[in-house]
């Protein structure tokens, strides 16, 4: 009887299916979350924000936020003092390079924006952090 020649291509097959096998439920988790309305993809709850700012990671908050924004995620009255307070904290804090680096036009300009962004928050405790910020960030000049 002949002796059979082992077949590399068979085990590239058997190796191919397996990770075939192995991969499918990743993909169709991702899948799922891409076209969940609750997945992922949905944006950031006002819980989360709300958890950011209580935490004073304004930084987070920023993101999150502009995350938010990226994937258009729709903006309930409640979380409105979010958006405004994030755009406030950018202004601040894109005033304090601009004044670090000596540019004065910019920074003036950035500081009429935050003045009348600040005005449309709604809630004392919004303007309240946001005043610590200004103190922080606006308070070089």
């Amino acid at each position: 009887m002949a002796k059979k020649k082992f077949n590399p291509f068979v085990l590239l097959y058997v190796i191919s299916g397996i990770l075939l096998i192995i991969s499918i439920a990743p993909i169709a988790d991702t899948a799922r979350d891409i076209y969940s309305t609750k997945g992922r993809y949905s944006g950031y709850e006002e819980e989360s924000l709300f958890n950011d700012f209580m935490e004073k990671d304004y930084s987070g908050l920023v993101k999150k936020i502009n995350y938010n924004k990226g994937i258009g995620k729709s903006i309930s009255d409640d979380e409105q003092d979010y958006y405004t307070f994030a755009e406030c904290y950018d202004f601040a804090v894109d005033y304090y390079m601009y004044i670090k680096l000596g540019d004065t036009a910019k920074a003036d300009r950035l500081k009429e924006q935050y003045e009348v962004k600040a005005q449309t928050l709604n809630r004392k405790i919004f303007k309240e952090a946001l005043e610590t910020v200004k103190n922080t960030y606006m308070a070089v000049s």
